[in-house]
């Protein structure tokens, strides 16, 4: 029978995992600026080894920095998307490979050149390699083992077919030689990686104003492929729009559409992690929008779901400080050991509140059992960060330790109820003051 996975965790090497039914399964990176990766063989675990055989969908996704990577020959399955849009520019797939996913190695535009197995994978499936346009089918070693219509899905280009040529920044193609959605978002990238913010705009837009013209195609397979494209590019340009690197108008003077629309057309037709988190923060700040509590929780909950680190942050900090939703420490620390996980670079925060929350809920629990210390030490850390426990505010501590006959905590209350003009309580904690100097 099935056991359940193991949460993630992290190894020494930066890489997450996850161990289910005694094997191991990459699920990402935790070192986004990586140019070479090594995935180990096995997995340790005190006195336990676990062979890795997998690599999770979309696990190196959108790593443009990574250029090679060693995997082990214990490796079996590679997932949906699991290379996707990275800057690979080679790959060398293990001979025990049986199962790659469609879309693994799309638009890997640096790719030029991969092995594969020599035996065992039999087909190439769905867009695998589509998009790379660095890739000639002579570049692939071990291809003429799978047969032909096994092929025919992959994405390859054919032989003779030439790449099609870059195109000068900031200079939009013409109407009579208009690329397609993959390659005008190829461009768009391009140019960002070099900071031309305004002119990958042009080409961003230039994918979006193809949607529909793309939805009505009768080739399901091209139609898949350049949505795709097309829902990557509307995030990049709404993000560009958002963070006001790009202008609110085409070159024409025309209206771009807004950020907000983008962002949620590319929710609404992709998981884009990204595009969530950025829609989540649209509505939470109020940006070209009225802010949106319920929204942003909606959309900051599912980029955390599939592994966004600023959103598991923002969520905890939300939890901490009910901006969004009720306070709720506990869940603030679920969302804060996620983000401490990825070891990218919001983890320093993530485990310094973890420690914070921590030592707050440690002094609750003392202060529960009658320790009056840990009473007015919570009081004094909650006076000073509020957001720290939600299970009880600072008056309440304060209150606690006073009940437990702490000096400082008598002293303070008696000079709350002088200043409130509350006799009868004055006389209360004068009384226990008086009592405690006694003895």
């Amino acid at each position: 029978m099935s056991t359940q996975p193991t949460p993630v965790k992290k190894h020494p090497d930066g890489l997450l995992y996850a161990v289910a039914d005694g094997e191991a399964t990459i699920l990402g990176c935790t070192t986004p600026d990586a140019v070479h990766l090594d995935v180990p063989s096995h997995i340790v675990e005190e006195d336990a080894q676990y062979p890795v055989t997998a690599i999770g969908e979309a696990a190196f996704s959108y790593l443009s920095a990574l250029q090679t990577i060693a995997l082990p020959p214990t490796l079996r399955r590679i997932g949906h998307g699991a290379f996707e849009y990275s800057g690979l520019s080679e790959v060398q797939l293990p001979d025990g490979l049986i199962s790659l996913a469609p879309y693994a190695f799309f638009s890997c535009v640096r790719l030029s050149r991969v092995t594969l197995p020599a035996g065992g994978l039999d087909s190439l499936p769905e867009q695998v390699f589509g998009g790379c346009t660095a890739l000639y089918r002579r570049g692939v070693t071990n291809l003429t083992r799978i047969r032909p219509e096994k092929i025919q899905r992959c994405g390859l280009q054919d032989l003779n077919k030439p790449i099609t040529p870059a195109m000068p920044a900031a200079m939009p193609p013409s109407a009579g030689n208009m690329p397609g959605p993959v390659e005008l978002l190829q461009r768009g990238m391009l140019l960002e990686e070099e900071g031309k913010h305004a002119d990958a705009a042009i080409f961003y837009m230039q994918a979006h104003d193809l949607r529909a013209q793309v939805a009505s195609a009768s080739d399901l397979q091209a139609r898949a492929d350049d949505l795709r494209a097309i829902t990557t590019a509307e995030y990049r340009l709404g993000v560009l729009l958002k963070l006001r690197l790009a202008p609110e108008l085409n070159g024409d003077g025309s209206p771009r559409p807004s950020a907000l629309e983008l962002l949620h057309l590319a929710c609404d037709t992709g998981d884009l992690a990204d595009a969530m988190y950025h829609l989540g923060d649209l509505y939470a700040g109020g940006y070209s929008t009225e802010p949106n509590p319920a929204a942003a929780l909606q959309y900051l909950r599912r980029a955390a779901a599939i592994g966004h680190e600023r959103a598991c942050l923002d969520l905890a900090h939300a939890y901490l400080d009910g901006t969004l939703d009720h306070a709720d420490s506990d869940t603030a620390l679920q969302y804060l050991r996620r983000c401490a996980a990825f070891d990218g670079p919001y983890s320093a925060i993530a485990t310094r509140d973890i420690a914070l929350l921590e030592e707050a809920d440690a002094m609750y629990q003392q202060m529960l059992r009658g320790d009056n210390g840990a009473a007015y030490t919570l009081y004094l850390l909650l006076r000073e960060r509020p957001y720290a426990l939600s299970k009880a505010t600072a008056m309440d501590c304060l209150l606690k330790a006073a009940d437990l006959m702490h000096p400082q905590a008598v002293d303070e209350m008696l000079a709350i109820c002088d200043r409130a003009g509350d006799p009868a309580s004055a006389y209360k904690w004068k009384l226990m003051q008086e009592s405690l100097r006694r003895s």
